[in-house]
């Protein structure tokens, strides 16, 4: 029988029979994702669907499996496989953070810059970080021992590790004018699509840290992560779609200009700047290719 996988739409509970509704055996919220067992089964008058399923508490890897009203689920896109992930460091578990992995028996949270340069360069995610972990051991020890995030300064020794040398320019640097100057104002659609025909844009956004969406300003459960800008297409005044690949759920996405500068600032696109983003020239070594 082929998995089934569905997401949790309201908060609601995991009981041990259906149509129970005391008692949970777990509590599910929406961003919760369950594994169906196949198992499903009516109750009441008029009878409504009742359907067994599995979830696991991702802070203490426990399944639970019980019954939720069909009502609660809806249907869970296939996760991303923009950067192969090899099964042997998967969570054994359906989570909306696909990019979080087991990786030398520690789970890794923060992998984001990792997975943005291993989807620039072609490669897979434990080859990248084998790789990194032989070629800059001092560096990728310390990251990846504690499970941090990496800074623009790890992100470049990967990249150098595939045959690129820097400097890389940061954000506005990459869009300076020789007569206008620096300004943030010269972020702007035109200006970005132009320069992503012959570069690679890794840019710091705010992400929610439970669903991966894009946000603007600094909540509770706003992160910083990185991500790949590959197009943007102007459209309106200072507008556009921007298609970026998104390490969160390891799959690419389409949002407004608007929302990427103003992610990108925390809300406010004035606040952009060199450390807002990496650029970084297409002209890649064949993927894979390691320099001594």
């Amino acid at each position: 029988m082929d998995i089934v996988q569905k997401r949790v739409i309201a908060p609601t509970g995991l009981f041990s029979s259906a149509g129970a509704r005391s008692n949970a055996k777990a509590q599910l919220n929406e961003f919760c994702i369950v594994t169906l067992t196949g198992n499903q089964q009516p109750v009441g008058t008029p009878p409504v669907p009742w359907t067994e399923a599995q979830y696991t508490d991702p802070n203490n890897g426990t399944p639970v499996t019980g019954w939720i009203y069909d009502g609660y689920l809806e249907d869970y896109p296939n996760a991303g496989n923009v950067v192969p992930i090899e099964s042997s460091v998967k969570l054994s578990y359906a989570s909306l953070e696909v990019q979080d992995i087991i990786y030398q028996k520690i789970k890794q949270y923060n992998l984001c810059g990792e997975f943005s340069v291993a989807h620039i360069v072609g490669d897979g995610i434990v080859n990248l970080l084998n790789k990194w972990a032989s070629n800059a051991p001092a560096i990728a020890s310390v990251i990846l021992a504690k499970g941090l995030p990496a800074g623009l300064d790890q992100i470049k020794t990967i990249l150098t590790m595939y045959g690129l040398q820097g400097p890389f320019p940061g954000f506005l640097e990459g869009l300076k004018d020789a007569v206008i100057g620096k300004r943030p104002y010269l972020a702007t659609p035109g200006r970005m699509a132009k320069m992503l025909q012959n570069n690679w844009l890794i840019a710091g956004v705010r992400i929610d840290n439970r669903t991966g969406e894009f946000v603007r300003s600094g909540g509770s459960n706003h992160v910083g992560h990185w991500i790949v800008v590959e197009t943007v297409t102007p459209f309106g005044l200072n507008n556009g779609d921007v298609r970026v690949y998104n390490p969160f759920p390891n799959n690419y996405q389409t949002i407004t200009f608007r929302l990427l500068l103003e992610s990108m600032g925390s809300g406010d696109p004035s606040l952009v700047d060199d450390s807002s983003g990496l650029w970084i020239p297409r002209s890649l070594p064949a993927p894979g290719s390691v320099t001594s």
